[in-house]
């Protein structure tokens, strides 16, 4: 595996463990913890998460994209950032929730505003004065990402 691997997984063990640690459920899968091992060779390490396998469908892919941006929302209120483009990998689903995972790359972060942004037709920002989402870059891409990939505008 790898020194490098190894202290990616040990990181992102940390934030399950603490930052995320109360959206278990919520907004990420249980983690049941960081086990590591080894040879003379490499050091190997494991993180051991809860099995979100489901048959369960999402009325439509609107639903998934809305729960997954939602959940995104969520993680920077709690003051984690990504780090990633946030795409349809970082996510999985037990039975009708939407959990974010993969948090290797994220770092603490205070968000100026948790809140989704919403695009005209042509893909530029609403202005609100309310919700300036100018503050955080990665929510309003996460948007962008999330709905562009279902090919979905927002209205």
């Amino acid at each position: 595996m790898g020194v490098e691997a190894t202290a990616s997984l040990r990181r992102e063990a940390s934030f399950y463990s603490k930052e995320l640690a109360p959206l278990v459920g919520i907004a990420v899968p249980q983690f049941y913890g960081l086990f590591t091992g080894g040879t003379m060779a490499a050091p190997i390490a494991c993180l051991l998460m809860e099995l979100c396998a489901s048959t369960a469908t999402l009325r439509c892919a609107d639903e998934f994209a809305r729960q997954a941006m939602l959940t995104v929302c969520k993680v920077h209120a709690s003051g984690i950032m990504h780090n990633t483009s946030l795409d349809f990998r970082h996510f999985v689903m037990k039975e009708k929730r939407v959990f974010l995972v993969d948090f290797s790359c994220a770092t603490v972060h205070v968000c100026g505003n948790a809140h989704p942004v919403l695009y005209q037709d042509n893909r530029s920002p609403i202005v609100d004065d309310e919700h300036d989402s100018s503050e955080c870059q990665e929510l309003m891409n996460a948007e962008q990402n999330i709905f562009s990939q279902i090919g979905e505008r927002l209205l």
